[in-house]
């Protein structure tokens, strides 16, 4: 069984407030509960109104899976979302 966390820092160009960017990220983090049974939660920058940080984690059967679901999760955000991903982090617990 392996642990996988993905860190994710983003940006939010099209966010003027901390109430938009936050009907944002609650939908995301909806969506993704949802759809690929991953926990999530916003890990950094929650005062600040265009960037965040996402830590999701999922457990699987071997590193390949999670490493194939969070790839799938990420091109679910770059085709779902306005918003730019600036850095990804990967951790894998065995």
């Amino acid at each position: 069984m392996i642990i996988g966390i993905m860190i994710m820092d983003f940006q939010l160009d099209g966010s003027h407030s901390l109430k938009e960017k936050r009907r944002i990220v609650q939908s995301l983090k909806t969506r993704l509960r949802s759809r690929y049974n991953v926990s999530i939660c916003e890990s950094d920058c929650q005062d600040l109104w265009q960037k965040g940080q996402l830590t999701l984690v999922s457990v699987g059967t071997g590193k390949e899976i999670v490493a194939n679901l969070f790839s799938r999760v990420e091109d679910f955000i770059n085709s779902t979302y306005d918003l730019r991903i600036l850095q990804l982090h990967f951790d894998f617990v065995k």
